[in-house]
């Protein structure tokens, strides 16, 4: 039986990665041969970096919450500032200093809260809780009676701060390369892949891969339809003076 390919030059992304998880699974499935194993190899390792080039150029699934979480932070922040400042206005003495010398040390940091960028808004959240639970500034919060808006404040951070750090780990994990040059090196490992298997159906007059080699040729034939479908589309839309648009 012969092995047959697709173009995959003419597949879109999501389509090429797909194919890459479709010769995948099809291979673990029916091929049980070491002497492939190193093309086999090449080629995994080909469309796993094409998966992080594809994910760089999605959305980070974290990009929302991150932003509800940057809003909570700022919500907390002025309900614990209002509550020191109307403190200062208090009939007791005891209260209003505690609240003047609350509110100095809420200004220090307001604004990198309210203005700055995600890192130096948590960051300026935790120096402010740090600030106010020492014992300089105890007795003023108990005063001033903003015990739970210090606390949850200081809840909402540590949450929004453990996204933030996840979000880092993510990108970290995101390379340089681009989804051209790896669709590029899965395309040379596939071919590589399957000339091997080819070579090897010709030369050794085997048919220990026919299984494999029978549901790989239907799969791919799906996918080279869908190419000569898209492509008939494209020929008929030039032919009516219209530019096919087509979703990468």
């Amino acid at each position: 039986m012969k092995l047959e390919t697709v173009g995959m030059y003419a597949l879109h992304n999501h389509e090429h990665y797909q194919y890459a998880c479709d010769v995948k699974n099809l291979y673990d499935s029916y091929v049980y041969a070491s002497k492939f194993q190193v093309a086999y190899n090449k080629f995994v390792s080909c469309m796993n970096n094409e998966d992080i080039a594809l994910q760089k150029t999605l959305k980070n699934d974290l990009t929302e919450t991150i932003a509800v979480l940057d809003k909570e932070v700022e919500k907390r922040f002025r309900s614990f500032y209002n509550m020191v400042d109307a403190s200062r206005n208090h009939f007791s003495k005891e209260m209003s200093d505690a609240g003047d010398r609350l509110i100095i040390v809420m200004d220090t940091y307001r604004e990198g809260i309210l203005k700055g960028n995600y890192q130096g808004q948590s960051s300026a959240v935790y120096n402010l809780i740090q600030d106010t639970r020492t014992d300089k500034y105890k007795n003023d919060i108990a005063l001033c009676r903003v015990k739970d808006q210090q606390d949850e404040l200081y809840r909402i951070n540590e949450e929004f701060k453990e996204l933030l750090i996840l979000r880092d780990k993510q990108r970290a994990t995101v390379t340089k390369l681009t989804v051209k040059e790896t669709r590029l090196a899965t395309d040379e490992a596939y071919y590589g892949l399957f000339s091997e298997i080819s070579a090897a159906v010709l030369y050794e007059k085997t048919d220990a891969y026919n299984t494999f080699i029978k549901y790989m040729n239907e799969t791919t034939e799906r996918y080279n339809h869908t190419i000569k479908v898209r492509q008939g589309k494209k020929k008929s839309g030039r032919k009516n003076g219209k530019k096919e648009e087509v979703e990468e």
